[in-house]
């Protein structure tokens, strides 16, 4: 009896402890302060030669990328498969693009958002990657009246961040697309994000919305900064080294950081 009273004393004093032990998903999502620029390179829809000839150029620089694919499209038997896995190995980042590159819009329901997502990471996993993400599939803009709100909670039980897939800071991050900026605009995105210390995320379905050749000339004025004060690095280094969960704000205006 003693010896069960002892147990009992000491599962009390301690249960207080896992209590307060709170998982590195609960809270509210923030971005910390970055310590230096950060670029990373997304390529959507996993169009063969581009994935390939883009990571044969950023291997050269020795630069991770992240590829968004529609998991229909990735088999074993595939050239695709092949290079996606060399992406992974070469530190980049397989990430889902849905199951078969669905542009969810104003119709859209929770079924059909549990359905895509699902389908995806789970095909994808299957095939041994290891995905974080999911990158949202566009149809010409109609994908911008889906209910985002409404999704986030769908997301949240497959993936750890989104570009536009919820309403949240983990589920939101503005792209910038290499078709909209020339050269020049690129390179002042970049200056700026070096002086302002931020971390910018490119994108590109082709080389139609940019030349392999412009490609160099980007990654060659990355290269020419200091190593200190820029980095080209996949999305899952930034949520693991930046990302944080914060409690609500208290009655008393206090909040703790997990």
């Amino acid at each position: 009896m003693k010896k069960f009273l002892s147990f009992l004393l000491i599962f009390v004093l301690i249960l207080p402890t896992f209590a307060c032990t709170t998982t590195p998903t609960e809270g509210v999502f923030k971005m910390k302060d970055f310590d230096k620029a950060y670029i990373t390179f997304v390529f959507d829809d996993g169009r063969m030669p581009f994935t390939k000839e883009c990571f044969n150029l950023f291997s050269e620089y020795d630069m991770p990328i992240c590829c968004a694919v529609a998991a229909c499209k990735v088999n074993e038997n595939t050239e695709l498969f092949s290079i996606l896995k060399d992406v992974e190995k070469a530190g980049g980042e397989v990430l889902s693009h849905t199951y078969d590159h669905k542009a969810f819009d104003k119709n859209s329901t929770v079924s059909d958002f549990e359905s895509q997502l699902k389908h995806s990471y789970e095909h994808l996993t299957n095939l041994g990657f290891k995905i974080n993400g999911a990158i949202e599939a566009g149809s010409g803009g109609a994908e911008k009246e889906a209910n985002y709100e409404l999704m986030e909670p769908v997301t949240k039980k497959y993936y750890k961040y989104s570009d536009a897939y919820g309403v949240s800071d983990q589920y939101k991050k503005f792209r910038t697309w290499f078709m909209w900026n020339d050269l020049n605009s690129v390179k002042s995105i970049i200056d700026d994000a070096i002086k302002e210390k931020k971390w910018v995320v490119f994108s590109a379905h082709s080389f139609d919305e940019i030349s392999q050749d412009d490609m160099r000339v980007i990654l060659d004025y990355i290269k020419s900064k200091s190593t200190d004060e820029i980095d080209v690095v996949n999305w899952n280094y930034i949520y693991e080294n930046f990302g944080e969960f914060v409690e609500p704000t208290s009655p008393a205006g206090s909040t703790s950081v997990k």
